[in-house]
């Protein structure tokens, strides 16, 4: 998703409306990989600029 375009708003309402969808279809597992990814991305370590 790209961020510049999508405000904090949005982007919460999307994750609402997956998580809904998921309780619908009982898999529940969706959820957690969205969050695991999420969670994921905030530890990624910055790099450096001679690595990029």
């Amino acid at each position: 998703m790209e961020q510049s375009n999508k405000s904090a708003g949005t982007i919460e309402k999307h994750y609402s409306a997956i998580t809904m969808f998921s309780r619908f279809l009982d898999k529940p597992e969706i959820v957690l990989n969205i969050d695991r990814k999420a969670k994921e991305k905030k530890e990624d370590p910055p790099k450096s600029p001679e690595h990029a």
